[in-house]
């Protein structure tokens, strides 16, 4: 039987591995970015499941809103690294919204109070970047096939 406090402690290692490996692929070429901006995403989400983790040994505020709060900023560094692949640039403010958003939302509702109305208002932000992060993909091997075809 598999053990879930032990598989989310490799879930961590293996995602801050990939994080490190990431720096290191970015490092031998630095003329794409993007693999920076995915590497500072992964090391943050890395951190905020470690965060999370940590609950019964930590306050709520580290455990609960600084560590989604992270997540969320993990996944809108990885949504910037996607529309990079393509030249684009993403303004700190785009990445920024969904935590300030579930900041702003966690002390001004009672509805947060339980844990799994934080856990369903976490997910839909996290599905938000992964949604415009598979539609900066999208976006960018449909130009690749429509050149691809043209030529």
């Amino acid at each position: 039987m598999i053990d879930l406090p032990t598989l989310l402690i490799v879930t961590v290692f293996a995602t801050a591995l990939s994080g490190a490996l990431l720096v290191y692929v970015w490092l031998t070429n630095r003329h794409t970015s993007a693999l920076m901006l995915w590497a500072i995403g992964y090391l943050m989400a890395a951190a905020a499941l470690a965060l999370m983790l940590a609950r019964e040994k930590i306050a709520d505020i580290w455990a609960i809103d600084f560590a989604s709060a992270l997540a969320i900023t993990a996944y809108g560094m990885m949504w910037a690294g996607a529309r990079r692949f393509d030249n684009r640039r993403t303004p700190l403010a785009y990445i920024l919204i969904g935590p300030a958003i579930w900041l702003l939302a966690r002390h001004f509702d009672t509805y947060f109070a339980s844990m799994t109305a934080n856990v369903n208002f976490v997910s839909f932000l996290l599905f938000c970047y992964t949604a415009l992060t598979g539609y900066e993909f999208w976006r960018g091997s449909r130009k690749l096939y429509s050149a691809g075809c043209s030529s």
